[in-house]
């Protein structure tokens, strides 16, 4: 019985709560999402976030370094390289506190270290991890 009141919450929380700077999810993260959700006990599910959570770190770190490869293979095309290097590197940081941060406040609704504080924590984290990286992919160097 707790299993599915902690579950409910987790469901209702997500739908009333709104996750800062987003709109709408990617399909294929609307799919894990409910994946998770559907994987059975709460510690089940706040495993699969926290899994799903890492490869969307590994992701996002890998696209970021392609996007610094791309700025390093067309140097000669910026007016100001070096500067834009070091302030792309130096926002990616600030980025990474940032949605850490957010993604702690938000989660703080619930129990701190929960079950359901790790789902809200790594849900949320996906979603600025997807957000930045269609930020990376979709980059205009014109």
């Amino acid at each position: 019985m707790l299993y599915k009141k902690i579950k409910l919450m987790i469901v209702i929380m997500m739908s009333i709560v709104p996750l800062p700077l987003f709109s709408q999810a990617s399909t294929v993260e609307e799919s894990t999402i409910a994946f998770c959700l559907n994987e059975g006990p709460v510690s089940a599910i706040a495993g699969c976030f926290t899994a799903l959570e890492l490869k969307r770190n590994v992701d996002y770190n890998r696209t970021y370094q392609t996007f610094i490869n791309e700025i390093i293979k067309n140097k000669n095309n910026f007016l100001n390289y070096n500067g834009f290097l070091q302030k792309t590197k130096k926002a990616k940081g600030y980025f990474d506190k940032y949605m850490q941060s957010e993604c702690q406040a938000w989660a703080d609704q619930v129990i701190i270290d929960s079950p359901a504080w790790h789902t809200l924590y790594s849900q949320c984290m996906i979603r600025f991890y997807e957000q930045r990286i269609n930020f990376y992919n979709k980059y205009d160097f014109q």
